[in-house]
């Protein structure tokens, strides 16, 4: 018998003053990081979503990432700056870099050995984190990984930047696809096409990927077979927007969860391609970041939503049976989901064969009775 989950909003917080471009969950899940087009990074408490400091980039923040190898956040703003931020109770230490002429898009950390990899425009960048003389944090360019092959007139354009299993950088690009690059020789191992891919993210065993396209919406990729898996059904996709959306896996890999123009985040069962619940932020009030985390204490989902007024919604999951129903409540039977379609395919599969073997088997007799 499948366990019955009921996602509910837990909090929500005016955090911005304009739209929220990134968000992240800590690696422990304890605490948010918000960044704004405001030009302000702020860190809120999980439980209680009360403000533990505010960073002041002077440009609005477009990519944010927690560190691999200790508690701080790396973030990267429109005019090309990359900071490095620690915070405690009582202060906040940042180091600046200017790392691209272009706006910073994307971030990532390597997971071996904590270098950080930063994508602005078609450029990407190897960096290496150390510590000077006088013990202050100093930057190192160790890469730069070259422009991919012509596969379309278009200029490349990176959009999001991840690892494989195998600790191969993958670089998506907005007219070239996700391409794996072998840093060790700057190498393209393999390639998926993609048509306008303007985000991606991994799944956490790294075997999928969810892309958003403004001209097919959004989908996932088999990154095992390098191929196209499925398209998730959603009846926003309006290929006039342009403005790109996130998208994230959920839910220990089984679902997707994707931004909205309207203010309904849908999430998808990510076999079937079918809605399995909404996440209503009002009318007409677009959400244009997400994160999400799985906190395997208290066996708790949670979903984290910023909208382009500036306020950050925490939504997470308990049991059916201790939910308070309300109207801020969305119900789903999470894991049961997948295998109910499976019997009802089965079913009909059999059904289908049964058919085709009474015709099959009628075929016969008129043929046998005709000569």
């Amino acid at each position: 018998m499948s366990r019955r989950l009921v996602y509910r909003k837990r909090y929500e917080r005016p955090a911005h003053s304009s739209r929220i471009n990134v968000l992240a969950f800590n690696p422990q899940g304890t605490f948010l990081a918000i960044g704004g087009a405001d030009g302000y990074v702020s860190v809120l408490s999980v439980d209680s979503g009360d403000l533990l400091c505010h960073i002041n980039a002077r440009s609005p923040i477009s990519s944010l990432i927690w560190s691999s190898t200790d508690d701080g956040l790396l973030f990267g703003c429109r005019n090309g700056l990359l900071v490095s931020a620690r915070f405690d109770e009582t202060s906040v230490r940042a180091t600046f870099l200017y790392a691209h002429r272009d706006p910073l898009e994307c971030l990532t950390s390597q997971p071996k050995d904590g270098n950080i990899v930063s994508g602005a425009c078609g450029e990407v960048i190897v960096w290496k984190r150390g510590r000077n003389w006088t013990q202050e944090e100093s930057w190192e360019t160790l890469q730069t990984v070259p422009h991919p092959p012509m596969f379309t007139n278009q200029p490349p354009i990176v959009t999001s930047l991840n690892w494989n299993s195998d600790g191969e950088l993958l670089v998506s690009y907005k007219w070239h696809g996700l391409i794996c690059w072998q840093l060790s020789s700057a190498t393209i191992i393999w390639r998926i096409s993609m048509d306008q891919c303007e985000t991606l993210s991994l799944s956490s065993n790294r075997s999928l990927a969810a892309a958003y396209s403004p001209h097919r919406g959004f989908e996932v990729y088999d990154l095992t077979h390098r191929r196209f898996k499925r398209a998730m059904h959603w009846a926003e996709l309006d290929r006039s927007r342009t403005e790109k959306l996130p998208v994230v896996f959920a839910h220990g890999d089984f679902a997707v969860v994707g931004g909205s123009f309207s203010g309904r985040v849908s999430v998808w069962d990510v076999e079937q391609g079918d809605i399995l619940f909404s996440l209503d932020h009002g009318a007409d009030c677009p959400v244009g970041a997400i994160a999400t985390f799985f906190q395997s204490v208290n066996d708790r989902f949670m979903v984290l939503t910023g909208t382009d007024d500036g306020r950050v919604f925490l939504w997470d999951t308990v049991p059916d049976e201790s939910a308070q129903r309300r109207d801020d409540t969305n119900q789903i039977p999470v894991r049961a989901q997948g295998v109910i379609w499976d019997y009802l395919y089965g079913f009909r599969d059999c059904l289908m064969f049964l058919f085709l073997s009474y015709t099959l088997l009628i075929s016969v007799r008129e043929y046998v009775n005709w000569t």
